[in-house]
């Protein structure tokens, strides 16, 4: 019942000399309904997103329940299950 966050990024399209941009893997941080925040393990959070991610969204299937579909630059969709 409380706002959770979902991160994600990488950014693989820059200079040479400047290196990629692309040691994560997504963070799911689990809120405690006061402004606070704190991160859940990857082994726990079962979110492991590669690549350049261009957008989240989620949406709600009506067997599924709540997906997290995560836009990647020049990869397919990825889709998470939200946790019951």
């Amino acid at each position: 019942g409380h706002v959770d966050l979902l991160l994600a990024g990488n950014f693989s399209k820059v200079p040479p000399l400047q290196g990629r941009y692309d040691a994560s893997y997504g963070q799911l941080l689990r809120g405690d309904g006061r402004g606070q925040f704190t991160a859940v393990d990857m082994t726990d959070s079962k979110v492991r997103i590669e690549g350049d991610v261009k957008h989240v969204a989620m949406l709600r299937h009506a067997k599924l329940g709540w997906l997290v579909m995560v836009a990647r630059n020049n990869e397919t969709v990825q889709v998470l299950r939200a946790p019951r």
